[in-house]
């Protein structure tokens, strides 16, 4: 009997996911859209007459489903969990507007006598209404609405690489069961306290009996509805967006007999943070059956970015996907990853056996140009891909006091959407506004100072750099979000993997990498700020690459973390200190500047003190070169200077008379003094051509001047376009970057340069 189904099913296969429609019109500009998540509630049941008439619905018959009454005038789209039951045969369902023509898509496919959902994301028309059509015989159908996109307010997305917060194969985060039963999913560290829903991917395996899983808010009534169908023996998975409850727990109810649940997050949704929801009309865009299947070495590949497919905008980071997979030739799954990615560990977005045809809507993180790879775990199968919608910023404008960004963008770092990359260069040489910031009074590598006190942060959150109170390997915000519990701050400094920030009362927060005991006596990740103890009365912070300083009132400095080079300059080398210590020997100091392995005091008689490491001549110490010193020291033959810099291992001081020395790195360029590359500079030496200089920094490889008009000027690397300069390799004298207005402070890290305007 199987071996007659398997081969028939597999024959109807083409003519169930490939049913004409008419072509749809042009769908209006996507709108910028908030998601507002409800209390799982059903709003269709053919089989009980609600939403529709009670009677299946015919082949080739469409149903209207009217949300009027449900979702508020403004809503754009809905999140809606829908499924078949009791198909006379293998078929398939189209969700759609109702105020537009039917497309080529399909939503949810299921063979004879099979019970199967699939959550669908479907845009809203001006009327609020939803079409579902059935391709062949008869079926009813049911939809859950799980919450709504408005183009008012509501909660913004973060999404993030695949992360497993559930596995009860292994006991990952696995709980006390509740009174009832019913699994809780705690997410608190996954999410931010604000988070008001999340998305995953829901699995089911080892199922011993026919059953279904409901998702819903802890704390609420289980509603009558159903997010996971399933059946023994088979291993099946549904995408779930759902409402947090009290404490940031979902829980999951197994109707009856067992089975293990796997729960990969995809993202979450918090008030006033991260990017919208752009819903469009179902478009195919893929659909290998015309060509060879794919498989683990030969995957789907798709570019949706401009320049390619075209389907999504350069700063679109994530996608709404509907993915069908049929024809495999073993039992397998298909996993969904950033194209340019090579850091995010595959998870399983749909999971098929042979002779079935399995949908699942995906909603994953794209890569560089709206990148995807599409790949099965083993064996071969045919996919159908149909996108429903994609996130990225809410449209903005500069107001005074934002940021202009340029350089590298390969996870965020210039805070204005875009996709995921690793192992490739990906830069913008056009400066621009930074998505969303305004009232901004300080910038500090990613991480920028607001007027009432708040920090924002962007880029990756690896290790918890965001401060957000959350971290995932492989992910970064897009978009600025908000450094967790800082208030009345008033500096602040960062790092590639920390961020410090001086409050009011002069204590020093800090967050992040915690490897070098850099955050203090902590976890080796912080994910949100924690108070550095042992040092106090601060009025100046700074950060080298795993060792940060404080300046104190009476002029000393004090520094904790990383001591491998003498970085903490109190005498010894080799053990880090998680408690702040003196610098040895250092009064008078007026300010302090730091990078990745260079740090600078400037004190009140003009001088330049520093300490730690010699590699590369940053001490500006011709007779210590190559060597290190564990105590400050002044850098020879430097008086008069007005402020400091620091750049990887450069130093740079700005005079009197308003011009720039440099001494230390020159490998290419960064220093800035001209003539050949590949070399040092053992003594400070005059920056070329710059003159009327406010202040200056540096990052990795580069070198900036602020100039007292406002012009921002560079040099040194130009690989992700740090210069802001396309079809030039690197500089070893100063260029103006083209494209930013007048600014008041610059900042850089990494590769990524910043500018704070107005």
């Amino acid at each position: 009997m199987l071996r007659r189904v398997v081969p028939l099913i597999a024959l109807l296969v083409l003519s169930i996911l490939a049913a004409p429609a008419a072509t749809a019109a042009p769908t209006a500009d996507p709108v910028a859209s908030a998601y507002q998540p409800v209390a799982p509630v059903r709003v269709l049941d053919t089989r009980a007459g609600l939403g529709a008439p009670q009677a299946t619905l015919g082949a080739g018959q469409s149903v209207t489903l009217d949300l009027s009454s449900r979702v508020p005038a403004g809503a754009t789209a809905v999140v809606l969990n829908v499924t078949a039951t009791s198909p006379s045969v293998s078929t398939f369902v189209t969700v759609w507007p109702a105020d537009s023509a039917r497309p080529v898509a399909s939503n949810l496919n299921v063979a004879a006598g099979e019970t199967r959902p699939n959550l669908t994301t479907v845009r809203l028309g001006q009327n609020r209404r939803v079409s579902l059509f059935n391709g062949n015989g008869t079926v009813h159908l049911l939809a859950d609405l799980a919450g709504y996109y408005t183009s008012g307010t509501g909660s913004l997305y973060q999404p993030f690489p695949a992360r497993r917060v559930l596995d009860t194969r292994d006991g990952t985060g696995v709980g006390a069961p509740n009174q009832d039963g019913s699994r809780p999913l705690n997410l608190t560290g996954a999410v931010p306290a604000e988070a008001t829903a999340v998305t995953f991917n829901l699995t089911a395996t080892n199922v011993t009996t026919s059953t279904y899983v409901t998702a819903w808010p802890h704390g609420g009534a289980r509603p009558v509805v159903s997010n996971l169908n399933l059946v023994p023996g088979d291993t099946r998975a549904n995408l779930v967006t759902v409402a947090l409850g009290a404490d940031r727990t979902v829980d999951l109810f197994t109707q009856q007999g067992t089975a293990d649940l796997i729960a990969d997050l995809a993202g979450f949704y918090v008030p006033g943070e991260g990017i919208a929801f752009y819903p469009i009309d179902p478009v195919r865009i893929a659909d290998t059956r015309t060509a060879a299947p794919v498989q683990s070495d030969n995957p789907l590949s798709l570019i949706l970015g401009p320049g390619f497919d075209s389907r999504i905008p350069a700063n679109a980071s994530a996608v709404t996907l509907n993915m069908t997979a049929t024809l495999a030739s073993t039992a397998t799954y298909v996993s969904v990853v950033p194209g340019s990615a090579t850091i995010v560990d595959p998870s399983s977005t749909v999971n098929i056996t042979p002779g079935a045809t399995v949908p699942n809507q995906a909603a994953v993180v794209v890569g560089m140009n709206g990148s995807l790879v599409l790949r099965p775990g083993a064996g071969t199968a045919h996919l159908i891909v149909d996108l429903a919608g994609y996130f990225a910023p809410v449209p903005s404008t500069c107001a005074p006091g934002c940021v202009y960004a340029w350089g590298q963008n390969n996870r965020g770092m210039l805070g204005a959407g875009g996709g995921t990359g690793d192992n490739a260069w990906y830069g913008d040489a056009t400066a621009a506004p930074v998505s969303g910031l305004g009232g901004v009074t300080a910038v500090a590598a990613r991480y920028a100072l607001r007027t009432d006190g708040t920090v924002w942060a962007w880029g990756e959150n690896f290790l918890g750099e965001l401060g957000a109170g959350w971290h995932v390997w492989g992910s970064y915000a897009p978009v600025p979000v908000r450094v967790r519990g800082l208030t009345n701050v008033t500096a602040i400094a960062g790092s590639q993997q920390n961020g410090y920030a001086l409050r009011s009362n002069g204590t020093v927060w800090g967050w992040g990498q915690n490897f070098q005991n850099q955050v203090g006596w902590q976890t080796n990740v912080v994910d949100t700020p924690v108070q550095i103890t042992g040092v106090s009365n601060v009025v100046a912070i700074a950060t080298s690459q795993g060792t940060a300083y404080a300046l104190r009132s009476d002029g000393t400095v004090w520094a904790w973390g990383s001591n491998f080079s003498g970085e903490l300059g109190n005498g010894t080398t080799g053990a880090d200190s998680p408690t702040p210590v003196q610098v040895t020997g250092l009064t008078g100091v007026t300010a302090l500047a730091a990078a990745d392995d260079s740090r600078y005091a400037l004190r009140s008689d003009g001088t330049v003190w520093t300490w730690g490491s010699n590699a590369e001549g940053q001490l500006g110490d011709p007779a210590l070169f190559g060597g290190e010193r564990a105590t400050a020291a002044p850098v020879p033959g430097l008086t008069g200077v007005r402020s400091v810099g620091a750049a990887s291992r450069t130093g740079f001081a700005v005079l009197a008379d308003k011009t720039v020395v440099a001494w230390g790195s020159h490998f290419h360029g960064e220093a800035g003094v001209g003539g050949a590359d590949d070399r040092y500079v053992s003594t400070p030496t005059p920056v070329v051509g710059l003159t009327n200089v406010t202040s200056v920094v540096g990052n990795g490889g580069n070198g900036y001047a602020l100039l007292a008009d406002g012009s921002v000027w560079g040099w040194g690397v130009n690989v992700w376009y740090e210069l802001g300069i396309r079809n030039l390799g690197e500089s070893d004298m100063p260029l103006r970057v083209p494209g930013v207005p007048p600014a008041t402070a610059i900042a850089a890290t990494g590769t990524s340069a910043y500018a704070l305007i107005g």
